[in-house]
C-alpha cells in the first residue's frame, strides 16, 4: 500500500499544478489532502483586507455572502487545475477504490482566514481571528461540498453551483469537525483530525475557567482511544505537532523564543502519553509550512514526525515555493518506507521530481524497530534538503535581540532557542568586528557558539584561520567567503551556505546580515527600504570590509587553497559599499601587501542587485578576478528594478562590450534549458548541466576555458546557446 499526503494549493497564484502529475506517478492507494486546499485571505495580512472580512462584523448577512461567494469561486478554481482535475479522476477510477481512501482536512484558510481559531470569544489572544459560528456553517458547506466532488468518480467538468439556504447568518454549523477515519488497512490504521474546528487562542484570557484546546475533549478521546490497536497508527492534520513556525505559533509545540516561555496546547503532551501507553508506533504527518521537513521523534515518545507542504502556491513575492508531496510506502508487515519529494527545476519537472529525504522504517509489536534518524533542527528553516553536517563559521552583522545585547559572555545555544539570539531590526551594533559564531553538529539538529567580540578583530581572523585548516584537512578545498541576498532571515542565510557547502564541496564562511524580511507588496516595499537601510549602514559596510581584508590576510598562509567570494543579489549594496574604500587595486594592495589578484582567486557576483550603470569603474579598479552571472529574465530583479524606479540591476541586465569592467569575466545564463525566470540558479543546479559546471567552477574557483559547455564566448561575455 503506499499513502500519498500533501497540502497547500492555491489556484488563483498557481492555475497550473504539475505535482498531481508527479504523484500520479507514484501510485497512491490513499490519498491524504492535509489544509488549505484554497486560500481565502492569502498574503493578504499586510496588504489588502477583503471586503467580505470586512462586512461580516458590521453588515453581517452581506459580507456572509460575499464570503461564500468567494471560497465557492475559489474552490471551483482548484477543481478546474487541468493536472489536479485528471489525477483526483484517475485516483478515484483506479481499482478498489472507495470514498473512504481519500481523506480530506482543512486548515485555517479553507476555515475561513490566516491562522483561524474554530472557537472561542473574538478577541482572546488577537481580534478578528475567532470564526463566527455562521462563517463556520458556511465554509462547512462549502467544504463539504468541495470533498463530495473530489469522491465523485462521475463527479463534471463543470464545478456545481453556489447552493445555500437563507439568510446565511441564521445557519447553524455541526458540533463535529471533519474528522475521518480510523480505516484500517492491514495491520496499519489511518486517522485524520481536525486541527482548526475546536481550537482556540493558546493564549485565553481565562486559563483557569478554560485551558486552550487543539482537539476538543471528544476528538481527542477518539484518538486517543484508537491508539494501540494496530501495529502502525498513522494519524494525519493539518498542524505540524513541532516544527518550522518562526514567525508565529500555528502548531501544537510553540517553544520559548524571544523571551516568552513555552506555550504548547495541552494535547501535544497528552498526545506523546497516550501514545508511549499504547505501545505501539505512531507515524505522525502534517502540512502547513511550504516545504517538506524530517520532524524526528516527538520527545522520548514513539510518534515520529513527516511534513509535506506546497503542492500547488508557485511564486508569491520573492519567494518561489517548490511543489511537494510525500510518499509512505508500507511494502510488507513492520515496514515504512517514508519518501519527502519535491519539483525542483524551474520549470518544475514532473518527470525529474528530487528526493529530500529516504527514510527506511521498521516497526514490531512493540513500537519502532529501527533507529529513529534524528529531526530537523526546529527552529531553522534551511533551503532544499540541507542539514548541516560539519562546523562552520559564520560571521554576524545583525541587531542583537536584547538578552544577547546585555551579556558580554560567549554564549551557547541549542535548537529551542537558536532564533532567539539575532532579530531583525534597525542596526543597534555599533563596533567594527562581526559577531563569530560557531556552528557544530549536534545529535538533536546544531550547537551554535557566538562570541560577542566588541572591535577586537582576531576572534574573527582566528574563525577563518580555523575554516582554512577544515579546508587543509579534506584536501585543499575551496574556502568561500558567502555573502547573501534579500529576505533571508538568520537561519535561512546558513541555510544557503550549508547548501552551497554540500553541493560545490566548498569550505564556505558566510556572513549573515539584515537583508529585509516581508509578505505582500507592503511589506515586500517595506523590506526593501530596511535592506538598503541596513546595506547603507556604517557599522555594516565597515564590519563587511573588515571581514573581507581578514579573508585575504588569513589566506595568504594556505597558498595552496582556491580563495573565493561569491556575492548574492541584494548582498552586493552592502558588499560595494564596504569596500568604496578601496578605489583602487593600489589601496587594496596596501592592506593585503600583495596585488589583489595574488590574494583572492575569484569574485563572483549572482544575480548582483547593483546598478550596471555604475559598475565598470568600482569592480574594475579593485584588480580582482571577478565574474558576473547576468539572468536578463531574472522575475525578481524586475521587482527590485521597478521599485527602485529604473536602475537596471547588474544581474538582469544586457551586456555591452564597451560598459564592462576590465579583467571582468560575464555569463549570460538566460537562455540555458531549465533557467526560466529564476533568481536564485546558482542553488538549483541538475548535476550534468551546463548550469551545474559553470556554477561549480566559478564557486570553487576553478580555471575558466575559452570554451565552455552550453555557452559561446564574445570576448568577456560568455553567453547561453540558445536552444
Amino acid at each position: 500500500m503506499k499513502i500519498a499526503f500533501t497540502s497547500c494549493m492555491d489556484a488563483e497564484n498557481a492555475p497550473s499544478q504539475p505535482v498531481w502529475t508527479a504523484i500520479q506517478a507514484d501510485q497512491p492507494d490513499v490519498l491524504m489532502l492535509l489544509g488549505d486546499q484554497i486560500y481565502m485571505d492569502w498574503g493578504l495580512s499586510l496588504a489588502k483586507e477583503p471586503q467580505w472580512k470586512k462586512l461580516i462584523n458590521k453588515k453581517g448577512e452581506e459580507g456572509l455572502a460575499l464570503f461564500a461567494q468567494d471560497m465557492h469561486r475559489r474552490y471551483a478554481l482548484q477543481w478546474q487545475v487541468p493536472q489536479f482535475r485528471a489525477f483526483v479522476r484517475w485516483f478515484t477510477q483506479r481499482p478498489g477504490y472507495t470514498p473512504q481512501r481519500l481523506l480530506v482536512t482543512w486548515d485555517e484558510h479553507d476555515l475561513a482566514w490566516n491562522n483561524a481559531y474554530g472557537e472561542g470569544v473574538n478577541g482572546e489572544g488577537e481580534p478578528l481571528r475567532t470564526v463566527p459560528p455562521a462563517v463556520k456553517a458556511v465554509a462547512r458547506r462549502l467544504f463539504d461540498q468541495f470533498v463530495a466532488v473530489l469522491r465523485d468518480p462521475a463527479a463534471p467538468d463543470a464545478y456545481p453551483a453556489l447552493n445555500l439556504p437563507t439568510p446565511l447568518m441564521a445557519l447553524v454549523p455541526p458540533v463535529k469537525g471533519v474528522e475521518q477515519g480510523p480505516l484500517d488497512m492491514g495491520d496499519v490504521r489511518l486517522m485524520l483530525l481536525d486541527e482548526r474546528w475546536y481550537r482556540t487562542h493558546r493564549d485565553h484570557p481565562n486559563v483557569a475557567s478554560r485551558a486552550p484546546q487543539l482537539l476538543g475533549a471528544a476528538q481527542q478521546a477518539w484518538l486517543f482511544g484508537a491508539l494501540g490497536q494496530a501495529g502502525l497508527t498513522i494519524v494525519a492534520g493539518s498542524s505540524p505537532m513541532k516544527h518550522g513556525y518562526l514567525l508565529g505559533h500555528q502548531g501544537w509545540h510553540a517553544p520559548a523564543r524571544n523571551g516568552q516561555p513555552a506555550r504548547d496546547y495541552p494535547e501535544y503532551q497528552a498526545f506523546q502519553d497516550a501514545a508511549t501507553a499504547s505501545g505501539k508506533a505512531v507515524l505522525y504527518l502534517a502540512g502547513d509550512i511550504h516545504k517538506n521537513a524530517w520532524g524526528g521523534r516527538i520527545g522520548t515518545s514513539p510518534i515520529v514526525q513527516a511534513v509535506s507542504s506546497g503542492a500547488g502556491l508557485g511564486n508569491v513575492a520573492f519567494k518561489r515555493f517548490a511543489p511537494c508531496w510525500g510518499i509512505v510506502d508500507l511494502p510488507a508487515p513492520g515496514q515504512v518506507h517514508l519518501q519527502l519529494k519535491r519539483l525542483d527545476t524551474v520549470p518544475p519537472d514532473p518527470a525529474n521530481p528530487s528526493i529530500d529525504k529516504n527514510i527506511p522504517l521498521t516497526y514490531g509489536p512493540t513500537g519502532w524497530t529501527s533507529p529513529i534518524p534524528a529531526g530537523e533542527s526546529e527552529p531553522i528553516r534551511f533551503d532544499g534538503s540541507t542539514q548541516l553536517q560539519r562546523p562552520m563559521g559564520l560571521l554576524c552583522l545583525r541587531p542583537r535581540t536584547a538578552p544577547w545585547r546585555e551579556r558580554e559572555d560567549e554564549l551557547v545555544f541549542g535548537t529551542d532557542d537558536f532564533e532567539t539570539l539575532y532579530a531583525e531590526g534597525p542596526p543597534t551594533v555599533h563596533d567594527e568586528s562581526p559577531d563569530v559564531v560557531q556552528l557544530t553538529p549536534a545529535p538533536d539538529g546544531l550547537r551554535m557558539t557566538a562570541r560577542r567580540p566588541k572591535n577586537d578583530l582576531q576572534p574573527m581572523a582566528d574563525s577563518f584561520h580555523a575554516a582554512f585548516e577544515r579546508a587543509a584537512a579534506a584536501g585543499n578545498r575551496p574556502v568561500v567567503l558567502f555573502v547573501h541576498g534579500f529576505g533571508k532571515g538568520f537561519a535561512d542565510s546558513i541555510g544557503q551556505a550549508v547548501t552551497l557547502a554540500d553541493t560545490y564541496d566548498a569550505e564556505v564562511v558566510p556572513i549573515s546580515w539584515a537583508a529585509g524580511e516581508g509578505e505582500g507588496l507592503l511589506g515586500l516595499l517595506g523590506a526593501v527600504l530596511q535592506g538598503q537601510t541596513e546595506a547603507e549602514d556604517i557599522y555594516t559596510t565597515g564590519r563587511l570590509r573588515n571581514a573581507v581584508l581578514a579573508f585575504g590576510r588569513v589566506g595568504l598562509a594556505f597558498p595552496a587553497i582556491r580563495k573565493v567570494m561569491v556575492v548574492r543579489s541584494l548582498g552586493s549594496l552592502p558588499f560595494v559599499g564596504g569596500m568604496s574604500t578601496f578605489p583602487s587595486a593600489a589601496a587594496l594592495q596596501a592592506a593585503w601587501g600583495r596585488p589583489p589578484h595574488e590574494v583572492i582567486d575569484r569574485l563572483v557576483l549572482s544575480s548582483a542587485a547593483v546598478p550596471y550603470n555604475r559598475h565598470k569603474k568600482w569592480l574594475g579598479g579593485w584588480g580582482l578576478p571577478a565574474c558576473v552571472t547576468v539572468n536578463r529574465d531574472d522575475y525578481k530583479l524586475r521587482i527590485y528594478n521597478w521599485l527602485e524606479i529604473g536602475q537596471v540591476p547588474l544581474g538582469m541586465s544586457p551586456l555591452n562590450a564597451g560598459d564592462l569592467a576590465a579583467g571582468a569575466l560575464y555569463f549570460d545564463v538566460t537562455d540555458l534549458p531549465g533557467i526560466g525566470q529564476d533568481h536564485d540558479y546558482l542553488f538549483r543546479t541538475p548535476p550534468g548541466t551546463p548550469l551545474h559546471a559553470l556554477n561549480r567552477a566559478l564557486v570553487r574557483g576553478e580555471p575558466l576555458p575559452d570554451t565552455l559547455a552550453g555557452f559561446d564566448r564574445h570576448g568577456a561575455i560568455y553567453k547561453a546557446r540558445r536552444n
